[in-house]
């Protein structure tokens, strides 16, 4: 931009920028400064306004732009906008040249960096601390336990946990429906029902759901005699220890997932037939695959 100035022109906005006593410097080549002077300097003549401030246009750190920057005589910042790099050369010059001279005829459009605002700023009081939130969550989910037969499980339960902590205390209650094992030209038809309250371990990171959790449990398993001359029913107290590892995603208050949970009972259930030797041992434990949904809450 500078070859389309013959030198007499630049003698001539040479002089005019010493009058009007704004240092402009740029640069980059579009625009150039002698282009920006020449279109400033009528700006500030016809504003009457003397000046000692400094201009200057470089390029910005964020690609495909340019940083305009004015300050006073002591350095301190009156204005700053980045501009986009795009367009002509001349439009650029004008688009400087008139923010610029709005900034000198009111500095307050620009970002002020006056020490007075830094002050208050960083002697204003903090806001109060806020005690962190109980997370609630309630979910409930099927599934199939399939150790000596397979049976449907439902399961209900509920979560808290002290604001984001990874560690949450949980308690569930789960019910089955009967599987059956053969004996003796009969059957024995049984199932589990049971609460559990323990611990559960979650990922930090919310947006996914992964837990670990370890917990005692506490209920009773029913059994029944089928196609026996006589039939009976019998529910018995039964107690051991679950683990249980949970994958799957969260949408803000809501999370779907699967898992899979493993029961170890210490009380071993055993059925037999009056006046026969028979006896038929249940598993001392269970494996219970299913899936589910959790809603979230903060107290």
């Amino acid at each position: 931009m500078d070859s389309c100035f013959p030198w007499p022109v630049h003698a001539i906005l040479t002089a005019l920028w010493l009058l009007a006593s704004v240092e402009v410097h740029s640069t980059t080549a579009c625009p150039s400064q002698t282009a920006i002077l020449a279109r400033l300097t009528p700006l500030l003549s016809a504003s009457g306004l003397p000046t000692t401030d400094r201009a200057e246009l470089q390029p910005s750190p964020e690609p495909g732009q340019l940083r305009l920057t004015l300050t006073n005589a002591d350095g301190v910042l009156i204005g700053q906008r980045d501009l986009a790099s795009s367009g002509e050369c001349d439009d650029l010059a004008q688009t400087v040249a008139v923010l610029v001279a709005s900034w000198e005829s009111d500095p307050g459009p620009g970002i002020s960096s006056l020490p007075s605002v830094t002050l208050l700023a960083a002697e204003a009081p903090k806001p109060p601390t806020v005690g962190k939130p109980w997370e609630v969550e309630v979910g409930a989910g099927a599934g199939l336990s399939a150790i000596s037969g397979v049976a449907g499980s439902g399961r209900f339960e509920i979560g808290i946990a002290r604001g984001r902590s990874p560690w949450q205390a949980r308690i569930a209650v789960m019910a089955q429906t009967e599987r059956e094992t053969a004996m003796l030209g009969g059957k024995v038809a049984w199932r589990h029902t049971l609460a559990t309250l323990g611990v559960a371990w979650r990922m930090p990171d919310r947006a996914k759901l992964l837990s670990i959790d370890l917990g005692p449990t506490l209920g009773f398993a029913t059994l029944a005699g089928r196609d026996f001359l006589v039939n009976e029913r019998q529910r018995s107290l039964e107690y051991g220890v679950e683990v249980g590892l949970r994958l799957g995603w969260r949408w803000r208050w809501l999370a779907v997932f699967a898992d899979a949970r493993n029961d170890l009972w210490l009380r071993q259930q055993r059925a037999s037939v009056d006046g026969r030797q028979a006896t038929s041992t249940l598993e001392p434990w269970d494996l219970t695959i299913g899936i589910g949904a959790l809603v979230y809450s903060f107290l």
